[in-house]
């Protein structure tokens, strides 16, 4: 199979790079800029790598196993220390829709009764990629946000579970907006010193009609109890693109969007912040897309720290040629970008990328895409994987399940012993209404 490969392996400079080493970074860099430009423009003979998935016959509908009629939205995530699977899931339909968590503890074989996560009589939104999120806190707490509608209003809400999901804490609101307006798309990390910070997009500053967000921000440094006074990144912001936060290398805080340049141009950005997210600095183009488009895409990006580097994923449709899933990473924590590679070759309409990270520094990329060999390429869209190995190299797109109905925003964990688990919505209806199943498929990654 047919990869971009994009590691540094001149075994003649080894030396050199031990007594030298700033001139071994430059030289790196200089030999990835260059090999991949090299392999953007021509994606063959840049090496040969499989994925090394094993994956079951069939994906299981949990939600309807558990009688659920309507879920949608899962967020898969697995205990660190072993076989407990979570998958955060909103369940039911507006305007009575929860916030369940579904909890497996032998590997996925079978599901527990959903617990709740929000307060009886309140309506949990979700659309598009306003889905709920889930992250594991210190000593495996459990950490979840979302939307909570209110009428015309949204505000950003979080709980914990201090007892391995087996219940939950009252919700704590995170926006503070003082009058009713719209709040949605959160994204949350977890720092090393356990302060929580979150973004999201907000139009408290935004005229009823207009076609841009703005970014906000809040942290945690108690564990959750209570949330920081908001604080504005940016303005200009797509208003249906997720953002994506992630804490790099030296422990700053980087905040990636989907901003709206003149011209309707609509590229990813990051911003850093080296004060726990007082300040930022000027954002910074992870790509020169140029993507121009008249309205929103609904499509974020997607981050993951591997050691020093951070990675990110995004959609752009800038050209026929430059269409689909692209992939850089950033090596000096946001100022500089590698030159993106397209990770979901060989496929079509690729969107929503997703990360999960294996205990071998592998990262896993899913994102749902189109089969071009087959209905002309106007397959449903089905969930793929591809594999960044510890040395940069990616696999070609593996499908994970192939089906008849389409699916929707897969999201993908990994777990010890080469444990990989893919969830994602299965449409069996009117999607917009929540009409959807829950589905789960288990890999064994079969070189761990």
């Amino acid at each position: 199979m047919t990869i971009r490969k994009l590691s540094y392996s001149f075994s003649s400079r080894a030396e050199s790079a031990k007594l030298y080493p700033e001139r071994a970074i430059l030289t790196k860099r200089t030999y990835l800029t260059i090999l991949a430009a090299l392999c953007v423009l021509s994606l063959t003979g840049c090496g040969n790598k499989r994925a090394n998935l094993q994956l079951e016959p069939d994906p299981h509908a949990i939600s309807r196993r558990l009688n659920i009629a309507a879920a949608r939205h899962p967020h898969v995530v697995l205990d660190p220390s072993g076989d407990t699977v979570y998958v955060l899931a909103v369940t039911g339909t507006d305007p009575n829709s929860q916030l369940s968590l579904l909890t497996s503890v032998n590997g996925g074989d079978t599901f527990e009764p959903p617990v709740a996560v929000n307060e009886p009589g309140t309506n949990v939104s979700s659309h598009g990629e306003n889905g709920p999120l889930m992250l594991f806190g210190p000593g495996e707490k459990i950490y979840t946000m979302w939307e909570q509608q209110d009428g015309e209003a949204a505000a950003i809400m979080f709980a914990a579970s201090l007892d391995f999901g087996a219940t939950f804490e009252k919700p704590v609101r995170v926006s503070d907006q003082p009058t009713p307006t719209y709040s949605g798309y959160p994204t949350f990390a977890v720092a090393p010193n356990k302060t929580i910070c979150a973004a999201w997009l907000d139009f408290r500053d935004q005229a009823a009609q207009s076609e841009t967000a703005s970014i906000y921000l809040s942290c945690s440094i108690d564990e959750g109890a209570t949330f920081s006074k908001n604080l504005k990144v940016a303005d200009g912001v797509c208003p249906c693109c997720r953002p994506a936060i992630v804490y790099g290398p030296q422990g700053q805080l980087m905040v990636f969007w989907r901003r709206v340049f003149p011209g309707n141009i609509r590229d990813i950005v990051v911003s850093i912040s080296n004060d726990q997210g007082n300040t930022f600095a000027p954002p910074v183009r992870v790509a020169d897309d140029n993507w121009k488009l008249e309205g929103c895409p609904d499509s974020g990006p997607a981050v993951m720290r591997v050691g020093h580097r951070v990675y990110v994923a995004w959609l752009t449709e800038a050209t026929r040629a430059r269409s689909g899933v692209r992939l850089a990473w950033t090596d000096d924590g946001g100022k500089t970008f590698s030159l993106p590679v397209m990770a979901s070759n060989k496929t079509l309409d690729a969107n929503h990328p997703a990360f999960a990270l294996e205990e071998d520094g592998t990262l896993m990329l899913s994102f749902q895409a189109r089969d071009p060999q087959r209905r002309g390429g106007w397959t449903p869209p089905r969930p793929y994987a591809v594999e960044i190995d510890v040395h940069g190299d990616l696999s070609d797109p593996v499908l994970i399940a192939d089906g008849t109905m389409p699916v929707e925003f897969p999201t993908v964990a990994t777990g010890n012993a080469g444990r990989v688990f893919f969830a994602w919505t299965e449409s069996t209806g009117d999607a917009a209404a929540g009409k959807g199943t829950v589905m789960l498929l288990r890999a064994r990654n079969s070189e761990r």
